[in-house]
């Protein structure tokens, strides 16, 4: 009878304990599925304040932290008079913890589950000018911050001269140096068709040049593109820089007029982040990447860059440009581009530096993450182009730069009225060369991931002598040989 009686006593403990345990489960489902309802991207405090009187920090919160999933909001950061929380990873920190939870998603988002962290922007009241200084050394005191830096600015990499010329294939020299019309050849074998979504992180594209229109994606009922820089018009190029960059990449092919793109078929996706005078703010490349991230942009073109010392660029910075980089801004740069699992093809510069050098770092052309692509730019003969006979000298280094492509007097589409085409010099416009190409071999073949093109284009390079010591393949493009490897199954022989 006493064992019965424990028997009965145990087996209701147990059915209460399940009990227990389902309702648990039960309100930590409502709990997530109210967390996502609830969520807002800003959140501001009660504090009435000017812009004038406020600045801004950036901050990747650590991975434990990030796995938190908290809110934050300004009485979060009350420690430095924050006024507003900016949640710059919002949409993927969402997915991600859907993931974790195991909670049904329909959505896909190229992102590294298991490196990605969240990032916030907070704007803060400034007491004085040392502000900056003293937010950052409290915010790195947190125990949920794993990197605290300004907001800084960022630069595009080249010039564009707008000329008047006839439009027509036998000015671009840059594609028969890649041997891009061969590449082409290969690609028509396969009758792909396989439209590859490119972003383009720059000043914005002119939707309007005849060349660029119906390669550009701009349907209305999906809209595809983004602005970080507060632009009523997403398609008004704010200079001529992002129409350059895209004409290089995917300029329409065939159609009689103008000039061809690398790329066969592709959509370029305008995201803007740079404004008329060439800058625009770590934010917004935060901002555009997460952004890539939920749209699943596969390949990202980033014609710009900065000086991890403003000094190595001989130019002069005041007040909060004094922080342009520091190794908590280098580092949350990183982060972003780490959280991103498609492939980011950047600029070296164009200061004629080894960037290989720590005084000379140049961001994010300088990190070491596995799907980035760093260019430099080449001439006609195959040569570094230097500031003495270009004005724009390439960056180079061999542990830093992986392959130079051509970048001096390159013609590309304009959205200069009177023209519609112009002359480009600088990396800016040698780095799109690249990008067409990674478009054009995951056009041929969707499957690949981002570093098997980024394998493909660096192990297929045409090696030259004088850049043997200047970039990691000693080489300069090569469309033709990258394809074959692709399309006729060639083993890649490192």
């Amino acid at each position: 009878m006493k064992s019965q009686k424990i028997k009965k006593i145990s087996i209701s403990i147990i059915l209460m304990l399940m009990v227990a345990l389902s309702y648990a489960i039960m309100q930590s489902e409502n709990i997530y599925e109210s967390f996502a309802e609830n969520e807002t991207i800003n959140t501001y405090s009660s504090i009435d304040y000017e812009e004038s009187d406020c600045g801004e920090v950036i901050i990747v919160l650590t991975r434990d932290a990030t796995l938190e999933f908290s809110d934050y909001n300004p009485q979060s950061f009350a420690e430095i008079n924050a006024v507003e929380v900016v949640d710059l990873t919002k949409k993927t920190n969402e997915w991600v913890r859907k993931k974790i939870f195991n909670i049904p998603t329909e959505e896909k988002m190229l992102v590294n589950v298991g490196k990605f962290k969240r990032i916030l922007k907070i704007k803060f009241l400034k007491e004085n000018k040392d502000s900056l200084d003293s937010v950052i050394n409290i915010l790195q005191k947190r125990k949920d911050v794993e990197i605290a830096c300004p907001n800084y600015k960022i630069e595009g990499n080249g010039v564009v001269s707008p000329v008047a010329n006839d439009e027509h294939l036998s000015e671009q020299w840059g594609l028969g140096k890649i041997n891009c019309q061969n590449a082409w050849e290969i690609y028509g074998e396969q009758n792909a068709n396989n439209k590859v979504l490119v972003g383009v992180l720059d000043s914005g594209i002119d939707i309007t040049h005849p060349d660029l229109t119906s390669n550009v994606h701009n349907n209305s009922d999906d809209p595809l593109y983004g602005d970080f820089i507060d632009v009523v018009n997403p398609f008004s190029a704010v200079n001529d820089h992002g129409t350059a960059v895209a004409g290089i990449i995917g300029a329409v092919k065939n159609n009689n007029i103008g000039i061809a793109g690398v790329a066969q078929d592709v959509e370029l996706v305008s995201i803007r982040l740079i404004d008329t005078t060439g800058h625009g703010y770590f934010s917004h490349v935060i901002d555009a990447i997460e952004w890539a991230i939920e749209r699943n942009l596969p390949i990202l073109n980033y014609s710009a860059g900065k000086f991890r010392d403003p000094s190595a660029a001989d130019v002069e910075v005041e007040g909060y440009e004094k922080y342009v980089e520091t190794p908590e801004t280098i580092a949350a740069l990183k982060n972003i581009i780490d959280n991103y699992a498609g492939l980011v093809v950047c600029a070296a510069g164009n200061y004629d530096r080894n960037i290989d050098e720590v005084q000379n770092e140049f961001n994010p052309a300088s990190f070491n993450s596995d799907n980035i692509i760093v260019v430099g730019a080449s001439d006609e003969n195959d040569n570094k182009i230097t500031r003495e006979n270009n004005g724009e000298g390439s960056n180079y280094g061999i542990n830093s730069v992986d392959l130079f492509a051509p970048g001096r007097a390159i013609y590309t589409t304009s959205s200069n009225i009177s023209t519609g085409y112009g002359y480009a010099t600088g990396t800016s416009f040698a780095t799109p060369f690249v990008t067409g190409v990674a478009a054009l071999l995951l056009s041929y073949n969707p499957n690949l991931t981002s570093a098997e093109i980024k394998n493909r284009i660096l192990c297929n390079v045409t090696k030259v002598d004088s850049l043997a010591n200047l970039c990691v393949t000693g080489g300069v493009l090569n469309a033709e040989k990258a394809l074959e490897s692709i399309a006729y199954n060639i083993t890649i022989m490192d």
